[in-house]
Parts: C-alpha cells; sequence; structure tokens
C-alpha cells in the first residue's frame, strides 16, 4: 500500500498495537483516545546549535496556537514509513524538500498510559534535519504555521518552571524527555560536522530568537 492513503478526500492513518505493529486503519476524524497510532516530529538544528521551533498557527481547535513546538510534526499515513511520513511533513510545514539520508533518527517514544486510560496514545518517531540555510527563508504552511524562531539550545535546557519564557511553550516541550531529546540531537549534530565544531566564530545562523 501506498502512503499517504485518503478515503474521500480524508486522512487514512494505521491502528497499531501496544507493540507498535500495524492491526487495522481508520480515519484521522474518527481517531479515539484507546486508538494507538504513530506520528513524526522533525527536530531542526542549526550548525551554531541553535534549535527553530514552530510557532503554531491560530485555529479553534488548538488547545496551543501561536505556541511553539518542535519544526514539523504530523500523523504518519496509512502504509507510510516514519521517514517518508517525516519527509513529507518536513516539506509541507517548512517548504525543505529532503532526501531521506539527510533525516537523522533519534528515537522513539511509546504512548502514555495512566490508571488505564491512555493521556497520550502516540509512538512518537523523532528525527533530527540540520538545516544548513536562512530561517527566514523557511515556507510556514498557510493555515496551519503561523512561523519559525530559532533559540539556543543551550538557554532552551536551561528554562526552569516559572521562567517567563515557558509560556511560549507547549507543555511537552518544557520536561526533561524532551530536554534530553535535544541533547541527543546536538550529539548527532557533532558527529554529522566534526570539523565545524573546532574553535571557529560566525558559524551558521546566529541570530537568536530570544534576547536574553
Amino acid at each position: 500500500m501506498s502512503g499517504g492513503v485518503t478515503m474521500n478526500s480524508e486522512e487514512i492513518v494505521d491502528l497499531v498495537d501496544k507493540r507498535n505493529r500495524v492491526i487495522g486503519q481508520k480515519k484521522r476524524s474518527e481517531l479515539g483516545p484507546f486508538d494507538l497510532r504513530r506520528a513524526v516530529h522533525i527536530i531542526l538544528m542549526t550548525l551554531s546549535e541553535e534549535i527553530i521551533f514552530q510557532v503554531r498557527g491560530a485555529n479553534e481547535n488548538d488547545l496551543y496556537e501561536n505556541m511553539y513546538d518542535t519544526a514539523a510534526s504530523g500523523h504518519v499515513h496509512a502504509g507510510e514509513e516514519t521517514r517518508e511520513a517525516a519527509r513529507r511533513e518536513l516539506r509541507e510545514e517548512t517548504g525543505i524538500d529532503c532526501v531521506p539520508g539527510d533525516l537523522c533518527y533519534l528515537t522513539t517514544t511509546g504512548p502514555v498510559e495512566m490508571d488505564g486510560t491512555f493521556i497520550d496514545p502516540v509512538f512518537r518517531s523523532f528525527y533530527l534535519f540540520v538545516f544548513l540555510g536562512n530561517s527566514h527563508n523557511l515556507t510556514p504552511e498557510e493555515g496551519k504555521v503561523a512561523g519559525f524562531v530559532r533559540i539556543d539550545l543551550d538557554k532552551f535546557v536551561a528554562l526552569k518552571n516559572g521562567d517567563p519564557e515557558t509560556e511560549r511553550f507547549i507543555p511537552a516541550m518544557l520536561g526533561e524527555p524532551f530536554k534530553n531529546l535535544m541533547r541527543m540531537a546536538r550529539s548527532e549534530l557533532r558527529q554529522r560536522y566534526p570539523k565545524v565544531f573546532d574553535p571557529e566564530p560566525n558559524i551558521g545562523d546566529t541570530d537568536s530568537d530570544f534576547d536574553w
């Protein structure tokens, strides 16, 4: 089955079991709290170790409109591999058209369950994309993405509860698991570009959007 399956122009996703094995399909609009499914998130990081966050667009169904999220994300379509889904979401939400090898797989987190209820019924696969361009040239997806901001990684991981800057981020971005993921992404970045991290000034796009 090819990726990006739709039914009457509506997105169809694979349903999976607790071991992340496909067991069926369902329209996205019909997904319930116990329907386990897959999603992808793409971390954009510059050679100056800044994270590029997406500013979520205004949407009446979005609790986190105008807040900071991963640069691109979305459900995996029925029959679609996570890497291909990551390429598609990156292209749709940022305008970046990459090849599969440009995406570095980081990890997959499992659904979050509490007292027999799924708080987050999604297997989330995270990929790193090293962005070598100018973030002002990214193309936000119309109607979904309001824009992008660049934030120094060290400043981001140093954020603590109560800091005024935390109000800009969706809550999932501020926990230690996500901060550890950012540290993992930085490690992969340095492994991919070892020569860049010699002590040379003015590497990459360095104008952070946090003026602290």
